[in-house]
């Protein structure tokens, strides 16, 4: 064999190789999953931390004051008793000495 032989057999081998990897790369595309290009995370801009003024603490401040307030206030008044039932009163006879009381249906 001459070395254009063995040229032309390396050649043609590799054409056999290079359709085969086309086979395989063009059914390998659909992979069930996500993307490895989706799949990797990206860092999230941090959120800016949110200051309170002067102003609006101040308003806070009087408004738990006053929410406290009245929660004093609603504690410190006396509770309005609910009228009591009037009691029923069965009027049973006297028992006598010396005899059993029988309970009457």
């Amino acid at each position: 064999m001459s070395e254009t032989d063995i040229l032309t057999l390396i050649d043609a081998e590799i054409a056999e190789l290079q359709q085969a990897r086309a086979l395989i790369a063009a059914t390998g595309k659909k992979r069930p999953g996500r993307p490895k290009s989706v799949a990797i995370p990206t860092a999230k801009p941090k959120k800016k931390k949110r200051k309170l003024t002067p102003e609006g603490r101040a308003r806070l401040v009087a408004a738990v004051k006053k929410r406290w307030a009245a929660q004093k206030k609603a504690a410190a008044k006396p509770a309005k008793k609910a009228p009591a039932k009037k009691a029923t009163a069965k009027t049973e006879k006297p028992v006598e000495p010396g005899t059993t009381q029988q309970k009457s249906e």
